[in-house]
């Protein structure tokens, strides 16, 4: 029971790990969404899309400069996990 207990620890750090990845990954696969929609950025009406590397830049520059807040949090989990899994690999 405690060698199952200790697996079930083990994996939940790793899922912190994995969370911690997800708005990374998100902003990745939706800049490549974007630069092949296409991408006007803030414009509203009158603005051409832009396609390619320069839409998927616009994207990530404007996720980023919004939604900063979640890669702090990403980083954070990212770090307690590796920790908590490290220090979980010293116990064995």
């Amino acid at each position: 029971m405690k060698k199952l207990t200790k697996k079930i620890k083990k994996n939940i750090w790793e899922l912190v790990i994995f969370l911690g990845t997800v708005p990374f990954i998100y902003v990745i696969l939706s800049g490549i969404y974007n630069a092949i929609v296409g991408f006007s950025g803030l414009c509203i009406t009158g603005c051409t899309d832009s396609y390619g590397i320069s839409a998927f830049m616009d994207w990530v520059v404007l996720f980023s400069f919004v939604f900063w807040p979640t890669y702090v949090i990403g980083l954070i989990l990212m770090i307690l996990g590796i920790i908590m899994v490290r220090r979980k690999n010293k116990e064995k």
